[in-house]
């Protein structure tokens, strides 16, 4: 998401076809999500 005073821009979406379990944490630049199967790390 991209923020602004003047509001925000979703930049991507992405459908992990997957529960998830728990909140996304950031880590040295990369997010975590814990889904019902796995541990996803997403970097750009």
């Amino acid at each position: 998401m991209e923020l602004s005073p003047e509001g925000g821009k979703i930049l991507f979406e992405l459908d992990m076809e997957d529960r998830i379990f728990a909140s996304p944490a950031m880590i040295n630049g990369a997010l975590f999500v814990r889904s019902e199967r796995f541990l996803w790390k997403i970097v750009r």
